[in-house]
């Protein structure tokens, strides 16, 4: 059920008005004239790959049904063209072509508010548009997972901590902080939330069009909506964000809160899974249908439509989607200079061993770090993990590095060849412990020889003082076997 709003605000700064718990619907609503660069457009669906809706046969005729006002472009789409309508306008939809090649895509769903602009926008009809990013809304609607405009106009969402506190004690509806995807403004009549039909988001659209196009347009099923947590950058920082919890920063070293760093040196920060903790999450919150939605019905029978966070002042976390080193799923850190075994906990595991090799320099150290449940590592040919040696009681800047320039007696490494042989090299005043930093036990062997592929033999055996053989093999031998001189066991 829609219904007029008696009043209109006339207001010309938009955020001032949600700001002040009002809101001038003409000026934000509605698109700009069409000579103006950008205009805001409603995503209606997402075309990832054209040749597969090609393909369907009722593709087009569903395209034709919507009334697409440049159809003469459904064969040569490009991928990620979206089909979008003006905000507040009766006009037909339209095919949209994306901006930026296909080296840079952003993120474009079904219900969200686009910038577009249209190649020539002083023609009476412009039938060539390209499309930008997803609109900014305010805060208490801003969602790196689905942004609903709604909710910046919806008289229940903006409240202050004191107006929410009254209005609780009063049992107003609107304390509830209910989050809905109306097609319009949020008002209300009599005590009851409604939405203005004086400014629909989607002229000749019904009430609910804004949940069918999350849940029955072709992009919605391949998207997840989720509750994810949102990410603090600081000022310096270049920031790619997904939209399911997938983050890359170019910044610098960060522990954890903004401003929690030791020091002031470039890190390339790459998580997936952020928020799994209720101090960095965030505090989840659902979106709900409509249908039903009156006061006598709210919290029962209602279709959650998807998670989201809550995003009123009031309900904020201070640590969310901050770095958690801990419990984050899976990470990639790149560091200029960070203390390692501090942030990630290994200081104690660590000072087992006798020499200060592992220990973090009080300068830092550049590192790289790689941490998840599973780890793999995967090479056709070869693998080498190679360690070239150096100073470590040194400045992080000022560090020997001839080693790596030729003079490799300080050189160790571990080597899984093509052929399928493991290698262990220490270097030549290095050894190899089995079994920890104690090993102390000296390995008793004999020369062996590699009788075929993959199968290692001794011929002579091992010979004792009273003169009984052991791991004899059957060419039989009498020597007493000599002492490994590079590897230690416990």
């Amino acid at each position: 059920m829609t219904l007029k709003s008696s009043t209109k605000t006339k207001f010309s700064d938009n955020l001032r008005q949600i700001a002040e718990g009002s809101f001038d619907s003409d000026n934000y609503i509605h698109s700009p004239p069409a000579a103006s660069t950008f205009v805001r457009m409603i995503v209606l669906d997402v075309i990832s790959d054209p040749n597969t809706s090609l393909k369907s046969e009722n593709k087009k005729t569903e395209w034709q049904s919507l009334g697409i006002s440049n159809m003469r472009y459904a064969d040569t789409l490009p991928r990620n063209t979206i089909i979008a309508k003006k905000i507040g306008e009766d006009v037909n939809p339209m095919f949209v072509f994306p901006f930026f090649p296909s080296h840079l895509s952003m993120p474009c769903k079904p219900g969200e508010c686009m910038w577009v602009m249209f190649e020539k926008p002083d023609a009476v009809q412009s039938d060539m548009a390209f499309w930008f990013c997803r609109v900014v809304e305010p805060h208490i609607s801003d969602d790196v997972n689905h942004t609903h405009i709604g909710a910046s106009l919806d008289v229940g969402n903006s409240l202050t901590m004191q107006e929410r506190a009254q209005r609780e004690k009063s049992g107003d509806q609107d304390s509830q902080k209910i989050r809905e995807l109306r097609n319009g403004p949020t008002i209300k009549v009599a005590g009851e939330r409604r939405t203005s039909i004086d400014n629909l988001f989607l002229k000749g659209e019904p009430e609910d069009i804004f949940e069918k196009l999350i849940t029955q347009s072709d992009a919605s099923k391949l998207m997840s909506y989720a509750s994810i947590p949102r990410f603090r950058k600081r000022p310096g920082d270049v920031v790619l964000e997904g939209s399911n919890n997938s983050l890359v920063v170019l910044g610098t070293d960060r522990q954890g809160p903004i401003a929690k760093t030791r020091f002031d040196s470039g890190a390339i920060d790459i998580v997936a899974g952020r928020g799994q903790t209720k101090k960095t999450s965030g505090k989840e919150t659902s979106t709900f249908s409509i249908i039903g939605s009156g006061p006598d019905k709210r919290g029962k029978d209602l279709k959650e439509l998807k998670k989201e966070l809550e995003k009123n002042i009031d309900d904020l976390v201070p640590e969310e989607g901050d770095p958690d080193f801990d419990n984050d799923r899976s990470r990639i850190l790149v560091s200029q200079r960070t203390e390692v075994d501090k942030n990630f906990k290994l200081s104690s595991y660590n000072s087992k061993f006798s020499k200060p090799d592992l220990k973090d320099s009080d300068t830092g150290d550049a590192a790289i770090i790689i941490k998840s449940d599973k780890i793999r590592m995967i090479a056709r040919s070869d693998v080498e993990i190679l360690v070239t040696g150096f100073d470590s009681g040194e400045s992080v800047d000022k560090k020997d590095i001839k080693n790596e320039s030729g003079d490799t007696k300080r050189w160790s490494s571990i080597v899984i060849k093509s052929n399928g042989d493991i290698v262990f090299t220490p270097s030549e005043e290095g050894v190899i412990k089995l079994g920890g930093e104690e090993a102390n036990l000296a390995v008793l062997c004999e020369k062996a020889t590699v009788a075929k592929p993959g199968l290692v033999t001794c011929p002579g055996g091992i010979t004792d003082t009273m003169g009984g053989k052991q791991g004899i093999s059957p060419e039989g031998g009498t020597s007493l076997g000599t002492f490994a001189k590079k590897v230690l066991m416990k």
